[in-house]
């Protein structure tokens, strides 16, 4: 497919990556916070990524822990391939989190939580990854196309703290077709 874009989602301990490649090129960021006591989710994107399957890599300091993932698009507006992005932090469950998009756009969302279970995915949503463990704090992604108003959501460990970033992809075009899945990278 044509208009190609690669979303990149972090969940890790409370520092911002140094970076997020697609192969050996720098992603753009597009959202990140940090919640309080120490976890943080980042959002990056790729735009025209290689048709091959390539690796991604999330760069941050040795002393992090986390996870990351990847999806690719196709149908994505090269020029303004973002149409907006949204953040918050809290604890308990669910984490939640409405994001103003359209229909034929795609939201992308990614979760840092303390939670070593890792998260569950909300109603409507298909997760994209998800990378928990013992020794490290849970990441995990999904996308859900969009509405006038897409609320992602996920359930975790009840008095786990969280931060959770969206981002609609938006569509190339008036009358494109709408942002599709490309595959998981």
């Amino acid at each position: 497919g044509s208009n190609r874009c690669a979303a990149i989602g972090v969940g890790t301990s409370p520092v911002v990556a140094d970076e997020a490649l697609y192969g050996a090129s720098a992603a753009t960021a597009v959202v990140g916070i940090t919640a309080d006591p120490g976890n943080r989710s980042e959002q990056w994107r790729f735009l025209a990524p290689a048709t091959a399957a390539t690796d991604v890599t999330v760069n941050w300091p040795a002393s992090t822990s986390g996870g990351a993932g990847c999806s690719s698009y196709n149908g994505v507006d090269q020029t303004t391939p973002i149409s907006g992005s949204n953040s918050v932090t809290g604890s308990g469950t669910p984490a939640s989190l409405d994001q103003v998009s359209a229909s034929g756009e795609m939201v992308v969302d990614a979760i840092g939580a303390s939670d070593e279970a890792g998260p569950t995915v909300g109603a409507g949503q298909t997760q994209a990854w998800n990378q928990s463990g013992a020794s490290f704090r849970a990441g995990a992604g999904s996308y859900e196309g969009g509405a006038a108003t897409t609320t992602m959501s996920w359930t975790k460990g009840e008095f786990s703290a969280f931060s959770l970033t969206t981002m609609s992809l938006k569509a190339a075009g008036a009358s494109a077709s709408p942002v599709r899945l490309r595959r998981l990278a």
